[in-house]
């Protein structure tokens, strides 16, 4: 850069921002080594530091000029700062609101020179009036920068600048000029930057979110120190969390380092953030693209960005969604009850129709492996990702699973060289069984595995579907130790996982013998060990139940719980029952067992794939399966377990057991040999039919390897144990058939035995087994066995090893089972007896014998058998059928194509066995199998021949509809129509594939086939044509799953075909009634939505058709086609009702056509083909005959009838459900209100956050929304040529009618009836329809509705509409919607891009219609006007109030057209009536609630308003009495604008109370001057709850005062009512007393009883003289007698007096004055003047009570004088001079009623004097008015100061001891004359205090000072003082 030795403009404006803080007292010459911001000035100059910016980090800095060399660079430019001002008022007022938020929402803006080294420089921005680069031009070019042109903006002179920086105005420009050659005197103002939305990197082009989190924080960041200063630390920590985890997303975005999936992630949650911060903060809710992350558009006329783009529908649902955000349950912002949900973002880009599924697609949820817990906390919506279906079917499902790890196991149940065995499983609470298998771990003394010391303790609990997570759900530890039968005592400490220390290993022969499968002999002590009960713990899951919300999925969170043993062993099976019930007796603590802490992380989505994404978590975690199936099974999936629970046994030697044998049978404990209760252990394992056991078939479960042999636990002394013990079986499928479970029960002994040397069995014969048992797995070899409790019998075993598997395998295993042969003479059974539990988990053995048998049908040689077997198939459970689907229809596939159906006779059975099946598929309890079932169809199914087999099956069922033996199967075949026309076409594509070479014959076939369809398609139509009542159920439900079969017809048929068949089944539904309409709708929703809408050949067919079949079911309701006249209120209600659906499903079925219309205008395909186009467009133009159809079923749904209706309704889809159903698109749904969610602060307080805003009804949004999306698809032509039709074929009479009806439901729009203000997405968008459509309306208005002069009458002229148009249009160019410069950063970034400035466009049609319905411009001209005036406009004057709205605007263009509109108005009325007083009081009176209620303008406002309407009368040629009357008018507006805003703009708080009460004291003068009573009034009253909010009761009164003086005491004349102060309509004197009642109750809060009692005197009088109402009379005197009583009984405390002076730059209605201040009650000096500098910041207190010196007055700083002062009441009043008042009235009087006040300080000529010399100065201060009045503070009026000598000093105040003594003997003298008994305290305290003075003071002192003789010697002018001394000293002894 070039060295400039003087300002240079510069060619564009530099946009910045500070970066670092920027002070004035500091510009010192930075260091040789200091790095920071230079300070260095220009060469040659010394700045003013007035001019210098204070710059805080984070300001906003416009440069337009630059100053110096390319070292040392200084611009200067406007510096925008809205952090200091929060700053201030934070610190000043805590509890103001109203001022921080103002400062917040009008940012500091001022002119001021600043380094570029303090700022970065983000970007180079145009002036707004395009003429800076040509004056840059022409300094670049040596000439004249001035030379030509000015600068258009000439309203801001650059001598006028002036920079409020912290509080203080710098000086004029003058004083810059001089010291920093500064541009020349005649420069004009500076430039303006031009409006930008901000905020724009260059990094946001390609990741938008970026800008649109920094602009969100920008503006949080400043409101938090609003929150802070409201004490709303709530709000403030929910803020700041919301603004961190922004930030931290922010920088991840900025990072570039995630995946595209995580990035979308990522968006999705941060979108969600920003929604939720502003929602709590009650800032607008803001659209942005869930997965782009960018501002949504809607434009499809304008270029646009597609990765932005989305329909307008779809926007509003998103607008929605996003409001209630809490209550979403899946991540898609489009909730599953919307009509638009599901549908494609693009159509296909052929006119072949794709065929689609015919059920939705179940969303698949991958977990990401960046944690994004910052961002997700508190989210309700789950950050995951819907992944696109593929092949693989379990893509479509997801699960949850649970992580569980063992952190600490803080307990000591064993010994070392013993283990503690710990099973972990999910428990449910409320269906009371374990939802999963056990985890098992076996740990060491130490804690710690035994295995592997380092292996973690971890698993996955995987398939936990939605339903299992809805219940409550507990994780279950029990825990069994492993060892002696009696616990040993070493260890007694706890343990604890990971004891680096100790080496905790073990051998594997230790781990063998202590091993629960290892032999029984191996190691030392294997012998002795038992498994023996411990404790368990438990802790409910509520991780999950937050996952089933979506929160705290993928958090990990550690929990600790505690271990409990079982007060009784016996009942440790159920321990777990009565941990979770609280059965405190059955359970208790343990010295040994402490807590088990475990961590848990909640997983969603599919198990392969969640262990793929979290490799380093998962990857060696064992999977612990779900006890049973999940939801669904896929083909290929294997599973082949059985679950065996050992559950009891009984062992009693008198239980006579179950009969089975005639043989002598014993009980075990006999056999054992004692009759003590035994020990019983039960041994188990899998055995095959050789006997030889299968190896590793039994697991405990995961987290251990299987074992061959498994022991249960053993309760000592029990003969009817209860173990509940859980294995799994693991054996191979092609052995399981052969393998049977055998079963050993022995009596372990409870002493400890020592090994026998040379012994290799260790087992002592007491110990081996005395009994044996066995179960069969197989029946027969057929079915397995049945689930279920079994009660095994027991067999003696002398040697179990000497039994043969012959002997037993035939035997009866189970209590009732008869022989099957005769038994081994070696087998004696026994009287006791065993209970296990048994579970198949098989996905290829079956317990239900029906279904093996048809699975296995080829097995059955008969056909009767086969026929049996499919009438069993119906009885089959669920369950078992979803687990084998895809053999099952295998096998009924076959069976239809056997030779056992060579004539079709078991079609029927077959075919209602299939829907049998693919009803329980289509049921919602297994949606989940549909992926399984469409992966069946596509590659398994094979049978080419059902076809045939199945139509017919299903014609014939349609032949006899009615009968009773075909309804139901019909029914149940419809509700799986389109899977059975799958199936169909499905056979036909396989027979077709036979076909191949065989041409000729194979088309014929397939014409044939289409016949066929043809013909069943017939069948259905007429069906649907009878009316039989008893075909309503059949016809409901083809209504329902017509839509359904089209997809698969798709394949046979044409796309126009398909048309022609669906208009045909339209036609034959188009007589229904009653709910039948609702699911016609229903199904016209269906078709819109299928793939004929999206071919473009049959797009317009349908869209034509679908236009025709909705339109009786909506707009107005007409009760006479819908109800009888003798029906009743409830069947009235009930037809109201539905037609409020029926409307609902209409606006669906238009908003499904728009959404997909509205994505063909952005399919390049269509946009590129200029004919396709024109036929979207045509579309569009077709829909827009159904317009004024919607109007009206606005209106109708708007009526107080159907709201109410609506308000009352609920559905069973609105229970559980927080947010809105919007565009209905199934049945039922609510049409009840939403209510908002609520904004627990808002911190910009309107009126627009009131309650009438907080209440949505969602029916009007969807209609709004539906007139918003028409027109905004539709171009300006189609929206002429529309209405150019309409006033063809309907008529101007009609047409009139429908832009009347337009009007007003755009006026209720614009009202925020349909949309809460704070959607801004959506009101935008309705603000930028409303305006495209007047263009078109305009021009219908000039061409048509105004008449012609020379044929017009007048009455020709259509007021009404005229009057509406230009109502709505005035009301949509003033709505706060779109006054983009008040917008926060974050909302005008918003509102910028979304829809620019649009209100000049709109000002010009306003302009333009106004001036069309004035006289031409001839007359106007010749009248002198310089716009067109008169004519049709006097009718409209009416509209001067939302005219004068528009004049206050700060848009230019808008503001000018208004006070255009303005003036021709004021010209116009006095053309007509010679005045315009009508237009002065609506002015008037429009302008005090604007300024005043809707806090609208501001100066510059008022400014522009009044200087451009006068400046239009000043240069036009009119009437020099209108414009002198104009010109005292608009005085007088500037006048009353001026004192408006003097009120409106002082701050809240105490501090600023007074203020506020002079304010308005001087506008209520204003007001009364001109005559406003009405007006006056109201101030008045504001003005009396001002004080009574400050507890200034006798102020209000005195206020309220002021309206009842307005009265008079007249019973004759009346006044209006007053609604908002309660009061009717009555008499004068009615009023007043009233009034004077209320001001007798305030006087009496605030003590005035004596001014009350003359109150009470006035209205005594009225009713003594005038009304003669003695009773009133009575009531009045009886009050007034109660006053006095509180005047003499009761204490007052009195408010001190205070002089406040203001010395300094204050400002000029202050400044050099005086004021005697009334303070509040108790409030002493101190007090006071810290409420003054805290109203005053920017003071400093004197503290000397002296005159300031001229330093101080004159100074640029602020000082305020506080000191006491006396009131002086007039001593001369009897009130004083009478000594029987008592002291109580007395002292009211000596500070009421008092205008004069006194204040003393002492003057000292000679300090060495002393006393002798020390004057006294008395102040005596006048005030204006009389204390107490309206105001708390007085000006000092005039001032007289009195100087005391010493000895005058003393003679006055002996003087006045001397009276208070006479007082006093007076008063004594009179009360001893009678009877009363008083106190004399007060006169012995006189006289004593007058006769032993001190010495130092007194009548003494001043005897021996001032009458001695070196007195008078010194001072021998004061001998006639000192004579009067010594005669008031005489008169006082």
């Amino acid at each position: 850069m070039s060295s400039t030795q003087q300002w240079q403009p510069l060619e564009h404006i530099i946009y910045g921002f500070a970066i670092h803080p920027l002070a004035q007292s500091s510009f010192a010459p930075p260091l040789a080594n200091d790095r920071g911001p230079s300070h260095d000035f220009p060469q040659n100059t010394h700045p003013a530091l007035d001019f210098i910016a204070k710059l805080d980090v984070g300001d906003e800095v416009y440069a337009f000029e630059q100053y110096g060399d390319a070292n040392n660079v200084w611009y200067r430019g406007y510096v925008v700062s809205s952090t200091r001002s929060t700053f201030s008022q934070a610190q000043h007022d805590p509890n103001d609101q109203t001022g921080v938020l103002a400062t917040l929402d009008e940012p500091q803006v001022f002119v001021a020179i600043f380094p570029r080294s303090h700022i970065h420089v983000r970007d180079e921005l145009p002036d707004a009036e395009g003429t800076l680069a040509q004056v840059y031009a022409r300094v670049k070019m040596g000439q004249d920068p001035h030379g030509r042109d000015k600068y258009p903006m000439e309203t801001l002179k650059e001598e006028e600048e002036q920079d409020y920086v912290r509080g203080r105005a710098v000086a004029s420009r003058s004083t810059e000029t001089a010291s920093l050659s500064l541009p020349p005197a005649e420069k004009l103002g500076p430039p303006r930057p031009s409006i930008k939305s901000g905020d724009d990197t260059a990094y946001g082009q390609t990741q938008p979110l970026v800008d649109e989190i920094a602009s969100a924080l920008r503006e949080w960041h400043a409101l938090l120190f609003v929150y802070l200063s409201r004490r709303d630390y709530k709000l403030f920590s929910t803020v700041k969390e919301h603004l961190e985890a922004l930030h931290f997303g922010r920088r991840q975005l900025l990072s570039e380092t995630l995946s595209s999936d995580e990035t979308v992630k990522l968006r999705k949650a941060c979108v969600t953030r920003l929604v939720r911060g502003n929602m709590a903060q009650g800032l607008d809710i803001i659209v942005r693209h869930p997965t782009w992350g960018g501002l949504v558009t809607v434009d499809v006329e304008n270029s646009l960005d597609v990765r932005s783009w989305m329909s307008a529908v779809r926007m509003y649902v998103t607008q929605v969604s996003l409001a209630h955000v809490d209550g979403l349950k899946d991540s898609s912002p489009i909730p599953r009850s919307c009509a638009v949900y599901g549908l494609k973002d693009h159509l296909v880009k052929t006119d072949i129709p794709v065929r689609e599924k015919s059920h939705a697609s179940t969303p698949s949820f991958a977990s990401s492996k960046l944690s994004l817990s910052r961002l997700q906390t508190g989210n309700s919506i789950r950050a995951q990702t819907n992944v696109t279906p593929v092949a693989n079917p379990r893509a479509s499902v997801a699960f949850y699973h649970v992580f569980l790890e063992l952190r600490a196991f803080v307990a000591t149940p064993c010994a070392p060289g013993e283990t503690a065995e710990v099973y972990f499983s999910l428990y449910s609470k409320t269906s009371g069984r374990f939802l999963t298998e056990e985890f098992c771990g076996i740990l060491n003394h130490n804690g710690v595995l035994a295995r592997d010391s380092h292996t973690k303790i971890r698993t996955l609990f995987t398939d936990l579907g939605h339903q299992d997570i809805q219940d409550t759900i507990y994780l279950v530890c029990r825990i069994v130790r492993n060892g002696g039968m009696k616990m040993s005592a070493a260890g007694s400490g706890f343990s604890s996982v990971r004891s680096p220390s100790v080496d905790v290993r073990m051998t594997l022969d230790e781990i063998d013998s202590i091993f629960i499968g290892g032999s029984a002999s191996a190691g030392k002590d294997g012998a002795n060990t038992v498994r023996r009960p411990f404790g368990c713990a438990v802790m409910e899951l509520q991780q999950l139940t937050k996952a089933a919300a979506g929160l705290d999925l993928g958090v990990t969170r550690e929990y600790s719980m505690p271990i409990f043993v079982p007060t009784n062993e016996a009942s440790f099976s159920t321990l777990h029952q009565d941990l979770i019930a609280s059965n405190t007796s059955s359970f208790e603590k343990s010295s040994r067992a402490d807590t088990i802490a475990v961590t848990v992380k909640v997983f969603h989505g599919d198990a392969q794939t969640t262990v793929k994404e979290n490799p380093s978590l998962l990857q060696d975690a064992p999977i612990t399966s779900r006890l049973g199936f999940p939801d669904v099974v896929f083909p290929g999936d294997i599973r082949n377990e059985v679950y065996i629970k050992l559950w009891s046994g009984d062992f009693n030697s008198s239980n006579t057991g179950g009969s089975g044998s005639v043989r002598l049978r014993k009980g075990v404990a006999a056999l054992a040999g004692s009759t003590i209760p035994a020990n019983i252990e039960v041994g188990c394992e899998v055995r095959r039919r050789s006997g030889q056991a299968v190896e590793g078939a039994i697991a405990l479960g995961t987290g251990e390897p299987p074992v061959t042999r498994f022991h249960s636990m053993v309760f000592h002394r029990n003969d009817t144990p209860t173990y509940g013990e859980l294995i799994k079986l693991l054996i191979p499928a092609n052995i399981m058939q052969e393998c049977h479970l055998f079963f050993t029960f022995r009596n372990r002994s409870a002493k400890e035995r020592p090994s026998t040397p040379g012994r290799t069995d260790t087992t002592s014969s007491a110990e081996r087994p005395f009994a044996f048992g066995y179960l069969p797995l197989f029946r027969e070899r057929q079915s397995f066995l049945e689930d279920g409790s079994h009660t095994l019998i027991l067999y003696k075993a002398d040697k179990v090893s000497a039994i043969s598997i012959n002997e037993y395998i035939n035997a009866p295993a189970l209590v009732g089972q008869a022989d099957s042969q005769p038994m081994s003479r070696y087998l004696v059974q026994l009287r006791d007896s065993f209970t296990i539990r048994s579970f198949l988990c098989s996905t290829q053995f079956t317990a239900n014998g029906a279904l093996v048998d048809l699975l296995n049908w080829e097995r059955l040689q008969d056909k009767e058998d086969l026929v049996k077997a499919l009438r069993k198939f119906t009885f089959v459970g669920e369950m078992e059928i979803v687990k084998f689907l895809s053999d099952i229809f295998d096998s009924l596939f076959s069976i239809l194509g056997s030779s056992h159906n060579q004539n079709g006779e078991i079609d029927d059975l077959v075919f209602n066995a299939l829907v049998m099946v693919l009803g329980i598929v289509q049921d919602r309890r297994f949606n989940n199998f549909q992926p399984v079932l469409d992966v069946y169809i596509e590659k398994h199914f094979n049978c080419a021949s059902a076809s045939y087999h199945m139509i017919h099956s299903m014609n014939r069922l349609l032949a006899n509809p009615a009968d009773q033996h075909t309804a139901s199967p019909l029914r149940a075949a419809i509700k799986v129509w389109h899977y059975i026309f799958k199936f169909i076409i499905r056979a036909r594509e396989l027979q077709k594939q036979k076909e191949v070479g065989i041409n000729a014959t194979s088309e014929h076939l397939d014409a044939n086939f289409k016949r066929e369809i043809q013909a069943h398609l017939n069948e259905v139509n007429k069906l649907m044509s009878e009316l039989s009542p008893s075909l309503v159920g059949t016809h409901t439900l083809v209504l329902q799953h017509f839509a359904s079969i089209l997809s698969e017809l798709s394949d046979i048929f044409r796309p126009v075909e398909l048309v022609s068949i669906v208009t045909s089944f339209a036609t034959t539904i188009g007589h229904t009634k009653g709910k039948m309409t609702i699911w016609k709708l229903m199904t016209y929703l269906q078709l819109v939505r299928g793939f004929l809408f999206d071919s473009a050949q049959s797009r317009a067919l349908l869209l034509e058709a679908v236009v025709g079949w909705i339109k009786p079911h909506f707009g107005t309701y007409d009760e006479y086609m819908h109800v009888q006249l003798d029906d009743t209120d409830a069947v009235r209600d009930a037809s109201r009702v539905q037609w409020l659906e029926t409307t609902r499903l209409c606006m669906s079925i238009i908003a499904v056509m728009l959404d997909r219309l509205l994505y063909c205008f952005v399919d390049p395909v269509i946009t590129g083909n200029p004919r396709a186009w024109r036929q979207e467009q045509e579309n569009v133009e077709y829909l827009l005959s159904l317009l004024p159809r919607i109007l009206d079923s606005y209106r109708e749904q708007q009526s107080a009838v159907m709201t109410r209706l609506a308000s009352l309704h609920r559905s069973s889809a609105s229970f559980g459900s927080s947010v809105p159903v919007v565009l209905p698109g199934s049945y039922p749904f609510p049409l009840a209100s939403f209510t908002t969610p609520s904004v627990p602060s808002s911190p910009h307080p309107s009126a627009s956050t009131t309650e009438k805003h907080k209440r949505v009804q969602i029916g009007l949004a969807d209609t709004a929304m539906i007139i918003l999306v028409l027109i905004l698809s539709a171009s300006n032509k189609n929206l002429a040529n529309f209405l150019e039709s309409y006033i063809d074929i309907e008529g101007k009479e009609n047409t009139a009618r429908l832009l009347l009806s337009f009007f007003q439901v755009a006026t209720l729009i614009l009202n925020n009836e349909a949309f809460p203000d704070k959607w801004l997405n959506v009101n935008i968008l309705s603000h930028k329809v409303m305006l495209k459509i007047f263009d078109p309306i305009a021009f219908i208005l000039l061409r048509d509705f105004i008449p012609r002069e020379e044929h017009s009458s007048g009455d020709d002229f259509n007021v009404k509409l005229w009057r509406d148009a230009l109502s709505t249009l005035l009301k949509l160019l003033s709505s706060d919607q779109l006054v983009i410069e008040e917008f926060s950063p974050q909302k005008r970034r918003a509102v910028w891009r979304l829809a620019n400035d649009v209100r000049g466009e709109g000002a010009a049609i306003l302009l333009r219609l106004w001036e069309a319905i004035g006289w031409s411009q001839t007359p106007s001209t010749q009248a002198g006007a310089l716009t067109r005036f008169g004519g049709y406009q006097t009718a409209l004057v009416s509209l001067v109030e939302q005219v004068l709205n528009l004049c206050l605007s700060h848009h230019d263009q808008l503001r000018s057209n208004a006070v255009q509109i303005l003036y021709s108005m004021i010209v116009s009325e006095y053309d007509q009536r010679g005045n315009f007083s009508q237009i002065e009081t609506e002015l008037i009176n429009k302008l005090d609630k604007l300024f005043m209620s809707d806090i609208r303008g501001d100066d510059i406002s008022r400014a522009f308003f009044v200087s451009q309407l006068r400046s239009l009368f000043d240069s036009s040629a009119l009437d020099d009495q209108l414009k002198e009357r104009v010109g005292e008018f608009l005085d007088l507006v500037d006048l009353f604008l001026e004192l408006l805003l003097s009120v409106r703009e002082l701050p809240e708080g105490e501090e600023y109370q007074d203020d506020r009460v002079i304010a308005t004291l001087r506008l209520m003068n204003f007001i009364r001057r001109i005559g406003r009573d009405e007006m006056y009034i109201k101030y008045v009253h504001q003005l009396v709850n001002m004080h009574l909010q400050g507890h200034n009761y006798v102020e209000a009164a005195l206020t309220l005062k002021l309206h009842a003086d307005l009265h008079h005491w007249d019973l004759n004349s009346f006044v209006d009512p007053m609604p908002e102060l309660d009061l009717p309509r009555q008499s004068q004197f009615v009023r007043k007393e009233t009034l004077c009642l209320l001001i007798l109750e305030y006087l009496g809060e605030g003590k005035a009883w004596e001014s009350a009692v003359e109150i009470c005197k006035e209205l005594a009088y009225q009713h003594s003289e005038v009304t003669f109402n003695y009773q009133r009379l009575s009531e009045i005197l009886v009050h007034q007698a109660t006053l006095l009583e509180h005047i003499v009984t009761d204490q007052r405390y009195y408010s001190e007096y205070f002089r406040v002076a203001f010395y300094g730059n204050f400002p000029a209605a202050i400044r050099e004055k005086h004021f005697i201040y009334r303070g509040y009650e108790w409030e002493k000096l101190g007090a006071f003047c810290e409420r003054m500098l805290n109203k005053h910041p920017e003071a400093r207190l004197l503290k000397n009570a002296g005159d300031p010196s001229d330093e101080i007055r004159n100074s640029s700083f602020q000082y305020i004088q506080c000191i006491s002062v006396t009131p002086e009441p007039d001593r001369t009043l009897s009130i004083f001079t009478n000594p029987d008042v008592p002291d109580s009235v007395r002292k009211y009087y000596e500070h009421s009623a008092i205008n004069l006040f006194s204040s003393t300080r002492q003057v000292t000529a000679d300090p060495q004097a002393g006393f002798r010399d020390t004057w006294v100065e008395k102040t005596f201060y006048t005030t204006e008015e009389t204390f107490p009045t309206v105001l708390r503070r007085s000006e000092i009026v005039s001032t007289e100061i009195v100087r005391t000598s010493p000895i005058e000093n003393a003679i006055h105040d002996v003087e006045a001891k001397t009276h208070e003594l006479h007082m006093l003997e007076l008063k004594y003298k009179t009360l001893s004359q009678t009877e009363r008994v008083v106190s004399t305290n007060p006169l012995t305290a006189a006289l004593n205090n007058a006769v032993d003075s001190p010495d130092d003071s007194g009548v003494l002192m001043y005897r021996q000072t001032f009458l001695a003789p070196d007195y008078l010697v010194e001072h021998p002018d004061q001998v006639d003082a000192m004579h009067k001394l010594s005669v008031a000293i005489e008169d006082h002894s």
